[in-house]
């Protein structure tokens, strides 16, 4: 017998013209057998956007407010009632919606807005590595959560998608906390993302690929046109699919091989392995966009302990300021879990020692002033 396939629905979208991208969410809907397969009449909805920080839609660093009003309007068709909501890195999530267009499409379709706060400890099932996990009880206690990433390189993940998008249903503060915690090893702050989705397990991740973001993402790459909606019920299946899509390998994802190791360990986290997936809708060789610039990572830098520390301190990516953009406004200083950030005679100063590279400090600067800078030896080698 035929094992069932996970899918996953790949939908041309060449802009945020509203008829296209009414079409193109629609499609890939009906790919996956409608809203109905998702949304039942009168169920309360939560829509999950990407809300990082206050950013226009044209900057590529927040899910488009065309995306979010399509298919709210189609759970709204479908009988349920609807809310937005998100944690942001930084600023209210009224000032962050209002900046990033999403306020609008709130109004006009009165839908709810609604801060992911109120966190409350979920179940650990066997297999899980993390004893406490607490997330906000909306997205924990709503009839039917959506996902909708933004499809983005990060500095720290490599790609922000489906899987990462729902840490903004860790409330405030907390995730400070878990940067502090897990942030120093890609590799275990990639299982706590796994194991924050496995607990949320939204019922329909849609992925904004219109025009999404290369080079120095989440927040302060280039914004690049993609040129597609992606849709599935799996988010782990839709990571897989959109990182071959974007042209890198199923390694370069610490999410996916995060993933991998928990459903060894027992966890059911969803299909990671594209010969398990089933796209639909368009070939996932006929919607590469070209070759995508990565991110400065310090993913290829983690070398053997074995190795001499001052090799690995030469090779590793870290924070640097450009002091041509930093105003010492202290936002960075304010979101660093390591607290390796501090201010002497109006200058942002970091102490290497301290830091983690988790990147935080350049994900929520407004003013693009933190850069990934690579060590000497990295350098060298990439000559």
């Amino acid at each position: 017998m035929t094992e069932p396939q996970t899918k996953v629905a790949l939908v041309r979208c060449a802009d945020y013209q509203r008829p296209n991208v009414d079409r193109a969410v629609g499609h890939a809907l009906d790919l996956l057998g409608g809203i109905a397969q998702f949304v039942r009449p009168g169920a309360n909805v939560l829509l999950k956007p990407n809300l990082l920080a206050a950013w226009p839609p044209d900057n590529a660093v927040t899910t488009h407010p065309e995306i979010v009003r399509t298919v709210a309007r189609a759970a709204l068709d479908a009988g349920a009632h609807v809310a937005v909501g998100d944690s942001p890195g930084i600023g209210s999530l009224p000032a962050v919606a209002k900046k990033a267009g999403i306020d609008a499409v709130v109004r006009e379709l009165g839908l709810a807005l609604r801060e992911l706060d109120q966190p409350v400890g979920v179940p650990r099932p066997d297999g899980a590595r993390f004893r406490q996990l607490r997330l906000t009880r909306a997205a924990l206690e709503c009839d039917t959560l959506i996902n909708l990433p933004k499809v983005k390189t990060h500095q720290q993940m490599f790609l922000t998608l489906a899987v990462k998008n729902l840490f903004g249903c860790v409330v405030g503060r907390e995730k400070v906390a878990w940067h502090m915690n897990a942030g120093r090893d890609p590799q275990l702050f990639a299982r706590v993302l796994v194991e924050v989705c496995h607990a949320l397990r939204p019922a329909l991740s849609i992925a904004d690929g219109v025009v999404g973001m290369e080079g120095s993402g989440p927040s302060h790459g280039t914004p690049r046109p993609f040129g597609f909606i992606a849709a599935s019920a799996d988010p782990f299946a839709l990571d897989a699919v959109l990182t071959a899509l974007l042209g890198f390998r199923h390694s370069d994802l610490p999410v996916l091989g995060a993933a991998d190791d928990a459903r060894r360990d027992g966890l059911d986290v969803g299909q990671t392995e594209l010969a398990r997936i089933q796209v639909l809708g368009c070939d996932i060789d006929d919607l590469r966009p070209g070759p995508v610039t990565p991110p400065v990572t310090g993913r290829l830098m983690f070398i053997p302990d074995c190795l001499a520390r001052i090799v690995r301190r030469s090779l590793a990516v870290r924070p640097r300021i450009d002091r041509t953009r930093c105003v010492a406004c202290g936002i960075c200083v304010d979101s660093c879990p390591a607290h390796a950030m501090k201010i002497v005679d109006h200058q942002v100063r970091i102490a290497d020692t301290a830091c983690i590279r988790c990147f935080c400090c350049q994900e929520l600067c407004p003013h693009g002033a933190v850069q990934a800078s690579p060590g000497l030896l990295w350098r060298v080698l990439a000559k």
